[in-house]
């Protein structure tokens, strides 16, 4: 309340009103919550934080058993903030409460509706989602010549996403494992002949360019990283591509990956094919290839997923330390790496032996191995190295008779939720890229493991 006093009327006051209602809400002071969200709405209508306030008031209501009201508290965002940056979460969240209830005729229903007007996704977690929910719902209705329709649609419009692996294996189940590959195939061919000319015409690097090259071929990694944050906005494309190829043949590939990230968010709809299949292999490298396979090998664990995961948890980075205390490529607290280092040959731990890539690759296997042999799916994996065996074990033991894609939409957690959708979907870009196959994915989930 003394900060709510010295902030008002000042510049940051929407930053204070929206963390504080944030803040106030997972506390469980929901009044408080509510007051500085209704402040927020009413002292800056136009503010960005309005429909992600919406989006709290919405979860609020719905916690509370006021469906209904949390329904037209979305309504309501999605046409007052019309063009806010959440409004396509606003839209969904919308279909989710209809969806996650059961009520199949008013989810599509929603779903037709929210797709008048949609706004543009660039986010490749939430690319496809709605039409694959359109489909699958379709699909469970006996609606299976039009789910089949969409679901191909899905693979040409968001290719390389979360909801085309999805989507695939849907129509695996569908067509067949033979169509539903010649159906992927057909999606990811070039839309013209042309497409490949930006990718083939010579680029040189401007001077500023130049330097940071001369740094990574020097090893002065975080010297090159400063510069680059401080250029890429204002550099062409293919300039960042060359650099970003340069990166990666001297090694650095958290540089490489860097770079990429932006090119792949500029060109959401990039899919895989001889013309694109560079771009991909400098966003998806194989990384410390030896650790990972010989290390996989050994424990039975698809090396794909080991890479997955060290992209998602540290984008190979080697001696990163995040705000929770986690080191190295596979980002491992010190607890779990202790106790992963008693399991077979003994290994020394400490905070610099985990900065070592043999080391943390060594104990990050052996985790994946310990959840894999409880929990054996890789959504489980997935969710468990993010937030912990025993939250999995819990969750398994709610929802575990629901299919995959529910599952992991009902994750409670949305950090977790997004890690597991995030693993999944590089799991797939890995496969389709080095073994141009799609992995199986079962739909059915395990059951726990008594150990």
């Amino acid at each position: 309340d003394e900060g709510n006093q010295i902030c008002k009327g000042h510049k940051r006051e929407p930053d204070l009103l929206y963390f504080g209602g944030v803040s106030a809400y997972r506390e469980d002071r929901i009044k408080v919550a509510q007051k500085y969200f209704s402040r927020l709405h009413k002292s800056y209508p136009k503010h960005s934080y309005n429909d992600d306030a919406v989006l709290y008031e919405a979860q609020i209501f719905h916690e509370a058993g006021k469906v209904r009201t949390a329904e037209r508290t979305l309504k309501k965002g999605i046409k007052k903030y019309a063009g806010g940056d959440m409004n396509v979460e606003l839209r969904w969240r919308y279909v989710w409460y209809a969806l996650s209830a059961g009520k199949t005729w008013t989810a599509l229903k929603r779903i037709d509706a929210m797709k008048k007007n949609m706004p543009k996704v660039k986010h490749s977690l939430k690319r496809g989602r709605i039409a694959y929910w359109e489909a699958r719902l379709l699909e469970r209705r006996g609606k299976k010549k039009k789910a089949r329709t969409l679901y191909r649609r899905l693979l040409r419009k968001a290719p390389m996403t979360y909801h085309a692996l999805l989507a695939y294996t849907r129509l695996k189940k569908l067509v067949g494992a033979r169509r539903a590959r010649t159906y992927l195939e057909t999606a990811m061919k070039p839309a013209s002949k042309r497409s490949g000319r930006s990718a083939s015409k010579e680029v040189k690097l401007s001077p500023v360019l130049e330097r940071v090259g001369l740094l990574i071929r020097m090893g002065l990694l975080a010297e090159a990283q400063k510069e680059l944050q401080v250029v890429q906005s204002k550099v062409d494309a293919g300039e960042l591509l060359l650099l970003a190829d340069l990166a990666s043949r001297s090694g650095e590939h958290l540089i490489a990956v860097r770079i990429m990230k932006r090119v792949l968010a500029e060109n959401p709809s990039l899919k895989l094919n001889d013309v694109t299949r560079p771009f991909w292999e400098l966003s998806y490298p194989r990384a410390f290839e030896k650790l990972v396979t010989g290390n996989a090998k050994a424990a039975g664990i698809d090396p794909y997923l080991v890479w997955s995961i060290m992209r998602t948890e540290s984008g190979f980075n080697a001696r990163i330390e995040s705000w929770a205390n986690a080191i190295g490529l596979m980002q491992l607290i010190m607890p779990t790496a202790k106790r992963m280092a008693k399991i077979g040959q003994r290994v020394r731990v400490t905070e610099e032996t985990l900065r070592e890539p043999e080391t943390n690759v060594r104990l990050g296997v052996r985790y994946l191995k310990y959840l894999d042999d409880r929990y054996p799916h890789i959504v489980a994996v997935a969710a468990g190295y993010n937030a912990g065996g025993g939250r999995v074990k819990g969750w398994l033991k709610q929802r575990g008779r629901m299919q995959l894609d529910l599952f992991v939409a009902h994750i409670p957690f949305r950090q977790t939720r997004h890690y597991a959708m995030r693993v999944l979907e590089s799991w797939f870009r890995y496969h389709l890229l080095y073994e141009k196959a799609v992995p199986n994915l079962g739909f059915r989930l395990p059951k726990v493991r008594r150990r």
